[in-house]
C-alpha cells in the first residue's frame, strides 16, 4: 500500500518544481535529446566549509538535476546538459531516489 502512496510522485515534484524552460540532454554516445519543461529540477545548494580558524566559508556550490527515470533511465558520467543556457558535464555520484528520480551532479563543461 505505501508504494502505490508514491506512484508519480516522480511526476508531481519535477511539475511543481522543474524548469520552465527546456533542457537539452546529451549522452556521451547517442543522440541528443530535449526534455520538456516541467520534466526536470535543477538546484544549487551552497556547501560550507571552515577555516583553519574555524570560521565559516561558504566557497562552493554543488549543482544538481533530478531526472525523471522514464525520461533518462541511465544517465551516465560525461553526459552533458543545458540547463538555463549553461552547459554542464555529469559528474559522479549519480543516485537514484528509490522514487522514480535519478540525481546527477553536475560541474561546468
Amino acid at each position: 500500500m505505501a508504494v502505490a502512496a508514491f506512484e508519480g510522485m516522480a511526476a508531481i515534484f519535477a511539475q511543481h518544481l522543474g524548469e520552465d524552460g527546456p533542457i537539452l540532454y546529451t549522452p556521451a554516445v547517442g543522440a541528443a535529446f530535449t526534455l520538456p519543461p516541467g520534466r526536470a529540477i535543477y538546484r544549487e545548494q551552497a556547501v560550507d566549509s571552515f577555516n583553519d580558524d574555524e570560521t565559516a566559508a561558504v566557497d562552493n556550490v554543488v549543482k544538481t538535476l533530478h531526472l525523471q527515470e522514464a525520461d533518462v533511465a541511465a544517465p551516465a558520467e560525461g553526459d552533458r546538459v543545458t540547463v538555463r543556457g549553461a552547459v554542464y558535464m555529469i559528474t559522479p555520484p549519480i543516485a537514484r531516489d528509490g522514487n522514480g528520480m535519478v540525481i546527477v551532479t553536475l560541474a561546468k563543461a
